[in-house]
């Protein structure tokens, strides 16, 4: 292990943290090559497209268990790789209508037990994904407090 480095270290992993309301800061800094990041049951209550943008290898993203309640359009611009993430168990009231239509490479998406339900909240294939991301598209998770 001793040649190993930071620039190594592809998954980073945070669960069971009371008090973490916002994404690690600066965790590019330390380890710019992550492609999965966790972080469970830990009180997150909001993700930034500036917080996810040091990761542009990010494959899977889970953040399962948390307080988020709003995604925007722009959340996963600077991660043209992602394939998979789990939202479930937070508290979505609203997921920008364009948020994922870019995600060419996305296979599984995890919605369940938010506010905002859709017909097939754990979707494990393309056709599946693309399915939630009809219903994105059409609105079906929106707050008209949040449209622009």
């Amino acid at each position: 292990m001793s040649e190993k480095t930071d620039d190594d270290v592809k998954f980073f992993d945070i669960e069971n943290v009371d008090n973490l309301k916002y994404f690690p800061r600066n965790l590019g800094n330390v380890f710019k090559n992550l492609e999965l990041i966790f972080i469970l049951r830990s009180n997150l209550i909001e993700i930034t497209s500036e917080d996810l943008k040091p990761f542009p290898k990010l494959k899977f993203l889970r953040l399962h268990g948390n307080s988020i309640e709003i995604i925007r359009e722009d959340l996963f611009i600077h991660n043209p790789e992602l394939e998979a993430f789990s939202l479930d168990d937070n508290k979505i009231i609203h997921i920008d209508p364009k948020t994922l239509s870019h995600l060419n490479k996305l296979r599984s998406v995890g919605l369940s037990d938010n506010i905002c339900k859709f017909n097939k909240s754990n979707a494990e294939t393309r056709s599946e994904v693309l399915e939630v991301v009809k219903e994105i598209e059409q609105g079906k998770c929106q707050s008209p407090n949040l449209i622009n």
